[in-house]
């Protein structure tokens, strides 16, 4: 156990200590917006990844641990360089195409096949201290996904785009119309989701 950290005896509920964060409530919103958009690929993403979070958080017991291991210079660097290969290569496809959708999928697909181990024996959670400014990040989350929506809710028709109503991809698209743009932001999505994954692997020693 770290220092700062406290066993404590009664486990919360799973939906209810889910509900508590911004993680499950956002994506149940983007689902939402999506059956309302019918648009079924990310009906089945959002959905779906709501599913396998709500699963997941019964594995590991709602435990808490401290940051991940530092990985090696090197190291950082060889997957930084090889995942901006990987963004440019994924940039390079038309930005509406069933190919990069099916990249983004293998992506995922690869990622969740890293993390998915057995969870460790259950065992009292740990409790970290939670941050002073907890609320800024499930505050702008939760915005977000009630704006994007509200755009959708409010169109005559959920799949033709609406200037009175625009959705926060719309807004963007224009700065996407850069490869070298797309690429930047592919590669800042794929350094989050390995951060993100490192931190699943950490958890699961």
């Amino acid at each position: 156990m770290t220092v700062g950290e406290e066993v404590v005896g009664r486990r919360p509920g799973r939906l209810r200590t889910l509900l508590t964060e911004p993680t499950l409530p956002v994506l149940v919103l983007a689902t939402i917006a999506m059956v309302h958009r019918r648009y079924l690929p990310d009906i089945l993403l959002f959905g779906g990844t709501a599913a396998l979070v709500y699963a997941d958080a019964g594995r590991w017991g709602f435990r808490t641990t401290s940051a991940a291991p530092a990985a090696p210079p090197r190291h950082r660097w060889a997957t930084a360089v090889a995942l901006l290969a990987v963004a440019a290569a994924m940039a390079a496809l038309p930005p509406t195409s069933v190919a990069l959708d099916i990249a983004c999928a293998l992506v995922g697909v690869l990622a969740l096949r890293a993390a998915w181990r057995p969870g460790p024996a259950l065992e009292p959670t740990r409790a970290a201290p939670v941050p002073r400014r907890w609320w800024v990040w499930p505050t702008l989350a939760v915005t977000l996904a009630l704006v994007e929506l509200w755009s959708f809710v409010h169109r005559a028709q959920p799949l033709v785009d609406d200037p009175d109503h625009p959705e926060l991809s719309t807004l963007v698209e224009p700065l996407l119309e850069s490869e070298l743009v797309r690429t930047g932001f592919l590669w800042l999505w794929l350094l989050a989701g390995w951060w993100l994954l490192r931190r699943i692997q950490a958890w699961a020693r």
